[in-house]
């Protein structure tokens, strides 16, 4: 028997890559709406094909596969009408590396970054402690146990532990962490490239990267080399960007199995250095590719069977998480209402799920089809600012947020928006503070010396 939505399954996603490798081919870099594709098909529909053979081939499981695949293409229709419209002929996004302007001068970066770095440091003395260090510190002394760093991770997670102590504004610290430090990190990788301040500027990128993963998470360093393969592909020609996709996928995968082994998400797991190894590659890659999945396809059982459409509540209460609180955000909602589980989650409702729960099937593809009109004018307009090391740290962080919108719920994007616009104040407030201080020096654009210039010679 011929199983249709298996095939429509696979040909929206052979037609989602190709469209994105299209787009990747027209402008030499990576875009909001190539990305998105390409995010939805590795982060979303190979999870959901997975589940859709482990439940073999249950009617919810159909019923999810045919609406995402669905919500899938009607994002490539709205992406293809939108560019159509906005940019009808191709045009290469890429600059020179050597024409990338500062924009600002290097001590109003080192002031901003000095700012970032103290908001991290505050989320982390409120939260009390540093996970990576607590979790070393038992691995030291009482030798390596099951969930080494999850426990230390969890423990002051309000959401998974109901006797810890909310942080205030602890999603919005959360946020300068993980966003701020992307930002920093691409100002300091620049710097690097066009040897000014090289040693300082390791050591800053270091400093991000220690702080990222400090928390014992693996998913703030993922979007970290995300936002860096962005940057590197708007400033790299496409035969070394080939090289630098390899280096940051091996330093992706071994940072992100050494935190898998740690974590030890299991209770009978064997302290022998090849089985702990051999667990961080399984775990890590079941994360990644079907993980998330599981309640995301388990949920086309309970909607609307169980519970009627939300209409849009969701999206209402993931933004009251924003405030001072806690507020419950959705996926401990929807955890609840899929899984049964009151305490803890670890599988938030993807885009097109969180579409579904709200509006149905029709609601998911009339929602794809405009986020993908705007996916390609978000492509367009990011462009433009593509001729400063503060632009692209922007275009970096708002096209890495935006393709992984697809992986949750769409309000979540808010939070990127939100310390980038305060990013980019701080700069504002900077060149006025200096204009009164400095007789408007801090105004002063300059271009450092490159790799090509005569300065960068001597």
């Amino acid at each position: 028997m011929i199983d249709l939505v298996l095939i429509l399954s696979l040909s929206v996603m052979g037609s989602a890559i190709g469209f994105a490798w299209l787009r990747w081919r027209q402008t030499c870099v990576i875009t909001p709406l190539g990305g998105f594709l390409i995010a939805s098909v590795l982060f979303v529909q190979l999870g959901f094909l997975y589940f859709y053979f482990v439940y073999e081939r249950a009617w919810f499981a159909q019923q999810a596969l045919l609406t995402l695949s669905l919500g899938i293409l009607a994002v490539l229709l709205g992406g293809w009408l939108g560019l159509t419209l906005l940019e009808p002929r191709s045009r290469i996004y890429q600059v020179p590396l050597h024409k990338v302007r500062w924009q600002y001068p290097m001590r109003v970066y080192g002031m901003v970054t000095l700012l970032v770095m103290g908001l991290t440091a505050l989320y982390f003395a409120l939260l009390g402690y540093v996970p990576l260090f607590m979790g070393l510190e038992t691995l030291l002394t009482e030798g390596f146990v099951p969930r080494l760093l999850q426990k230390p991770r969890t423990m002051r997670n309000i959401y998974i532990n109901p006797d810890a102590a909310y942080i205030p504004m602890q999603g919005l610290l959360e946020a300068f962490r993980f966003v701020g430090l992307s930002m920093v990190g691409v100002w300091f990788i620049h710097s690097y490239r066009v040897r000014r301040h090289r040693a300082l500027s390791a050591a800053i990128v270091a400093l991000c990267i220690f702080w990222l993963i400090s928390t014992g998470q693996r998913w703030p360093l993922l979007h970290f080399l995300l936002v860096i393969l962005v940057y590197f592909s708007y400033t790299t020609p496409p035969r070394e960007l080939r090289r630098v996709l390899t280096r940051v996928g091996v330093v992706g995968a071994i940072f992100g199995v050494v935190i898998s082994a740690l974590q030890a998400r299991a209770s009978d797991i064997s302290d022998h250095l090849p089985d702990l190894l051999s667990f961080g590659v399984v775990n890590l890659a079941g994360r990644i590719l079907y993980g998330n999945a599981i309640a995301p396809v388990l949920s086309f059982d309970v909607f609307p069977r169980e519970y009627d459409w939300l209409y849009g509540q969701s999206y209402v209460q993931n933004l009251f998480s924003y405030l001072p609180g806690p507020f419950a955000s959705f996926p401990v909602t929807f955890n609840y209402m899929v899984m049964k589980e009151r305490v803890g989650f670890t599988a938030p409702p993807d885009f097109y799920t969180e579409a579904y729960v709200n509006f149905g099937i029709i609601g998911v593809i009339v929602m794809s089809f405009f986020v993908g009109v705007g996916l390609a004018g978000l492509d367009v307009w990011l462009r433009q600012y593509r001729n400063s090391v503060l632009g692209l740290s922007v275009i970096s962080v708002l096209t890495t947020y935006a393709l992984l919108v697809c992986t949750t719920s769409i309000t979540f994007s808010l939070r990127p928006l939100l310390v980038t616009g305060i990013v980019l104040t701080m700069f504002f407030a900077l060149r006025a503070v200096g204009s009164a201080f400095w007789g408007g020096s801090v105004r002063r654009m300059r271009t450092p010396p490159t790799a090509h210039s005569p300065e960068a010679q001597l």
